[in-house]
């Protein structure tokens, strides 16, 4: 959302700057999710949620050619397995007709094993949505930071705010330095409370709920070919299977409530994976899980209230713009929800200009695995790096790497999130050491300093 809002300011004549307390974009909340871009019919009509569900995913398919992202139109299903689930996709169906859903249906059981027969024959009915799809939430997240960059946004990493008053506008403290501001949008995630409460008065808290994934093999590809949701008979969260724009196919999440913004995976949570994966798919083979993750979700409430708030929550106050608890479907409405706040902010600030060289075009990274052999050839003639594979399992070049790092990579996390080196089978065992190599080399960093992810996170120590 910050990479949104800043990428739809930057479509004025202002100065933007983005603090981000992480090394890099999409570290925290951004990156965790299931990659789901959804239509409106779990969104409750007339609210704010469901309008810009609408447009966003009216939109999905433009915003992706503009920001060169891939993404994949798989549809979804939700699928119940008895009396209590056909009830909820009932509902569900005749909700998303009030809220304008097009290509909706409720279809039989029968129907849900014939488009996928890897499910299991317990399915009593099912929810199919046409327009559902699904995306890497970092590649939304990098092409809208690198969209913005280029369009004049000033980015400042392992910035962390820790005091923001008001005072001719705002003063806004990162790493002793103050910053001046005739306004602040606050996109700070799990950290949004706290940062809204530094010059405004406490009126919501974030509560976290927990949650475990896994990452399945490409040789699954196939396995599902639309978005499965789960709608369980018990009350609980039923998990969601997606295959994902690389080929894997993505199973979670669990939903376990904790007391903090720090996650981690669990074995409780893997077993309910597994048991859920049972009864909805029929023979799931786990050798072909190749990652486990964990992720956490902000749940927002009013203070000393037990009622959760199910709307997006912005509240503003005097140029002061706060995004507090924005969950499912935040990934789907990132960019009309910086188009909303940027508006906002504007019409605070008043008589803003248009900024004329504005260009809403973002070329990614050049995949030559992709390419026609006669392209590949010519390419690699002129820049034999994108003729040199260091990551075999996703065919990734020593050239995606490099072109990575120049364009803000700072770790190998960093690299992995733009090329996808790293997340095949091996999990980076053949290419990690030449990924750290080449950001070394890049960047005139030791190969000591060069991090998984954040600072303490070391790969290589050192002799004393």
């Amino acid at each position: 959302m910050g990479c949104f809002a800043a990428r739809a300011l930057s479509s004025y004549k202002l100065k933007v700057l983005v603090l981000e307390s992480r090394e890099d974009v999409c570290c925290e909340v951004s990156k965790a999710n299931t990659g789901i871009i959804y239509d409106s019919y779990n969104t409750s009509p007339g609210s704010l949620k469901t309008e810009l569900t609408n447009k966003a995913n009216e939109n999905f398919p433009e915003l992706c050619r503009e920001l060169d992202v891939p993404y994949l139109k798989c549809g979804s299903i939700m699928i119940a397995m008895g009396p209590k689930g056909d009830s909820v996709i009932k509902k569900k169906y005749e909700n998303g007709l009030k809220n304008g859903v097009k290509g909706l249906k409720i279809i039989s059981g029968e129907e849900v094993n014939a488009l996928e027969p890897n499910l299991s024959k317990n399915v009593t009915s099912g929810l199919y949505s046409e327009n559902t799809y699904s995306v890497n939430p970092w590649d939304l997240a990098v092409a809208a930071y690198e969209n913005a960059k280029a369009n004049g946004v000033t980015f400042l990493f392992n910035s962390k705010v820790t005091n923001i008053t008001r005072n001719d506008g705002f003063k806004v403290v990162s790493d002793e330095k103050v910053y001046q501001a005739r306004a602040v949008i606050n996109c700070a995630g799990l950290a949004a409370a706290d940062v809204h409460n530094m010059c405004n008065p406490a009126r919501v808290e974030l509560k976290y709920d927990a949650a475990d994934y896994y990452v399945l093999d490409t040789t699954s590809k196939g396995l599902v070919s639309r978005i499965i949701l789960h709608e369980p008979e018990v009350k609980q969260k039923g998990i969601n299977i997606v295959p994902t724009v690389d080929g894997n196919i993505l199973v979670g999440p669990t939903r376990r409530h904790v007391e903090s913004d720090f996650y981690d995976t669990e074995n409780a949570g893997f077993e309910h994976l597994d048991s859920e994966c049972d009864k909805v798919l029929d023979g799931l083979d786990k050798t072909e899980i190749i990652r486990n993750f964990g992720a956490v979700r902000p749940n927002p409430y009013y203070i000393n209230s037990d009622d959760k708030i199910n709307d997006f929550l912005i509240l503003e106050n005097d140029g002061f713009i706060s995004l507090l608890g924005v969950k499912t479907p935040g990934l789907t409405c990132a960019s009309e929800l910086g188009k909303y706040v940027a508006e906002k902010i504007t019409e605070f600030l008043e008589n803003v200009e248009i900024n004329p060289d504005f260009n809403l075009v973002r070329k990614g990274i050049i995949k030559p695995s992709e390419m026609e052999p006669e392209s590949r050839d010519k390419l690699v003639k002129e820049h034999p790096e994108y003729g040199r594979v260091i990551c075999r399992c996703r065919q990734v070049t020593e050239g995606e790497v490099i072109e990575a790092v120049r364009r803000g990579a700072t770790t190998v996390d960093g690299v992995k999130r733009r090329t996808g080196a790293g997340m095949g089978r091996c999990q980076g065992a053949y290419c990690m050491q030449r990924v750290m190599e080449i950001i070394s080399e890049q960047t005139g960093c030791s190969i000591s300093d060069v991090n998984k992810s954040c600072a303490g996170t070391d790969i290589v120590y050192e002799k004393l």
